[in-house]
């Protein structure tokens, strides 16, 4: 067992992402180590980085990981699923930890809205057990962390976003429902909302448009499915509502997804859906966002549903696995480009310019 291992470092907003030594402590009973073996970056370890979100610095950042059981607890059996679970056995975990005794928890049996939650990538380094985020070479998985076997199939790049990116799609998708008859507007074609133009397409949705920049993604959102891309600059909003309204036979979205993180697409969304429309919000959770101007006679007479949905819950994991098992979609290739862990900062910069659609690090 290795004395000193090593792990990226956020020291504050804006400061250099340095790499660090940590010992590497012994699980106790009902814990575990795991060797990552991939981590990708997601939008929020961005936010972190450029202090639109308020964590506790100095800290190991990143939630998003799949790795190899290093050493187990003598306590653990099995995985969260009841699979066997073994050293070197690959693993894939939620990123939240959740109390289960508090009121949204126990009573409402919405671990979403848990009040105590902890989640690994946004804890302080400065005590033990110190290795709390996926962009080190090991990480320690706390009591009470899900956690689920790989299956064989499965490559790395395609499971290593599940945790975060993909189970919040799922969540969300889950939450707005798709018939087969909808027609579904994708706002971002970033991650997340490359993984709902897939999951829409696989719901059976009738048509899926996106809204999103000509480049590396637009390439990979037509192929995950989507029927149409609506480039964003070269259209203007009232040129985009227009557009859409064409392509889904002169009405509108049955479901509208936001996925660019921007609430300005907002108002704009709304007015791209039919009567009768939901529009699901995924993309947009900075604290540091626009107050928005919505005109309230929109979604009364169009009788709209807002609706709200917030990261991922633990079985949201488990059919993000059984997803990538069943689906032809190429999604092994989100993973766009890897970089060593010492390139870290390298990485963050490519994904702020979005000249990758996921940048994945390799200790």
């Amino acid at each position: 067992m290795p004395e000193k291992v090593k792990a990226c470092v956020m020291e504050g907003a804006n400061k250099p992402i340095t790499i660090k030594e940590f010992p590497l402590l012994s699980p106790d009973a009902y814990s575990l180590t795991v060797k990552i073996d991939m981590a990708s970056i997601c939008g929020t370890d961005l936010h972190m980085w450029r202090g639109r979100r308020v964590v506790p610095f100095p800290l190991v950042p990143g939630h998003e990981g799949v790795g190899r059981v290093y050493k187990l607890g003598d306590k653990i059996k099995v995985d969260s699923a009841g699979c066997q679970i073994n050293v070197g056995d690959r693993l894939v975990w939620s990123h939240v930890l959740h109390c289960r005794n508090c009121y949204y928890c126990f009573i409402k049996k919405d671990p979403s809205g848990c009040q105590n939650k902890t989640i690994y990538g946004y804890i302080s380094c400065r005590d033990p057990p110190y290795l709390n985020g996926t962009f080190a070479e090991y990480m320690y998985l706390r009591q009470n962390t899900v956690f689920y076997k790989v299956p064989d199939g499965l490559s790395d790049e395609m499971v290593v976003p599940a945790s975060c990116a993909l189970g919040t799609a799922i969540n969300g998708i889950e939450r707005a429902r798709i018939n087969l008859v909808d027609n579904v507007l994708v706002q971002g074609i970033g991650p997340l909302g490359l993984y709902c133009i897939a999951l829409a397409k696989e719901r059976g949705a009738k048509k899926v448009i996106a809204i999103g920049e000509q480049g590396i993604r637009a390439d990979m959102a037509k192929l995950f499915g989507a029927d149409y891309l609506i480039d964003r600059i070269k259209l203007n909003t009232d040129q985009r509502i227009q557009k859409v309204t064409e392509l889904f036979d002169g009405r509108g979205a049955d479901l509208a997804i936001e996925c660019s993180g921007y609430s300005s697409v907002i108002s704009e969304g709304v007015e791209m859906l039919d009567h009768g429309g939901r529009y699901l919000l995924l993309g947009t959770a900075s604290e540091n966002v626009d107050t928005l101007r919505i005109n309230p006679s929109r979604i009364t007479l169009r009788r709209l549903t807002l609706i709200g949905s917030r990261a991922t819950e633990p079985h949201h994991l488990l059919e993000a696995i059984n997803f990538l098992q069943r689906t032809k979609t190429p999604l092994e290739k989100m993973v766009s480009h890897k970089f060593h862990l010492e390139n870290a900062e390298q990485a963050f910069q490519e994904y702020e310019r979005l000249s990758v659609v996921k940048a994945a690090l390799i200790p």
